[in-house]
């Protein structure tokens, strides 16, 4: 937290031995900014002096079997909210930044190790184990992207269900690059097509037909689309 007085390093003490308490605590405060390697804030402004600047934590040299960093205690009450772990930062750059990085080296480790494990009450709730596979207690809630077209249609990326009420024709995104499933409803009282592009096929055939009330899911193999 910030010191309660800001010490003035523009006038450092006179010798080794200084003559003063202001002198003894400003040198002081120097030989302690040159241990710390300037990874607090330190000035005359009493806002931000003490504060942690940047802190870099290196573990070389760590006892075997000791935790590399480890926080306890912590505590809310009343209408508090504040969060455990909070980071900030801006990326403006070209390149493939990685906002929380964990590498393991995997010598040889237990087949159920995990490399996340949120808990609530020692219990796990959400894991992601060694082998990437996720493993969850609760559902995932997904919102859907639902669009209703009365006229020919062609689907974009952002589209996961596609109602058609006219007689038109719906044509899939390209399969490549498709993670995602995409459903489409005749909710209409005329006939639905739905074709592809570039191309691709639909279960080995160029396109498909929805009668009223018929509903189709498409899935990827990056290739050619299926139905599921």
């Amino acid at each position: 937290m910030p010191w309660s007085n800001a010490w003035d390093e523009t006038k450092p003490a006179d010798s080794d031995l200084a003559s003063s308490l202001g002198q003894q605590g400003r040198q002081h405060k120097l030989d302690e900014r040159e241990r710390l390697n300037a990874q607090h804030i330190f000035g005359q402004s009493q806002t931000n002096d003490g504060e942690h600047r940047n802190i870099v934590i290196s573990v070389n040299g760590i006892a075997a079997d000791q935790e590399a960093i480890k926080v306890s205690g912590f505590s809310l009450d009343g209408a508090n909210f504040q969060s455990l772990i909070d980071l900030a930062g801006t990326w403006n750059t070209s390149g493939l930044p990685t906002a929380i990085k964990l590498n393991v080296t995997d010598s040889a480790s237990n087949a159920a190790s995990n490399l996340l494990d949120l808990q609530v009450g020692g219990v796990s709730k959400f894991k992601v184990d060694k082998s990437g596979n996720v493993i969850q207690a609760g559902l995932i809630s997904t919102v859907l992207t639902v669009v209703t077209k009365t006229s020919n249609y062609a689907a974009v990326s952002t589209d996961d269900v596609i109602l058609v009420t006219a007689t038109a024709t719906i044509t899939l995104l390209t399969a490549f690059g498709r993670t995602r499933v995409i459903v489409v409803k005749n909710d209409g009282s005329g006939t639905v097509t739905v074709g592809t592009t570039g191309g691709q096929t639909i279960d080995g055939v160029s396109t498909q037909t929805l009668f009223p009330g018929d509903s189709l899911t498409f899935v990827s193999d990056q290739t050619n689309w299926f139905i599921i």
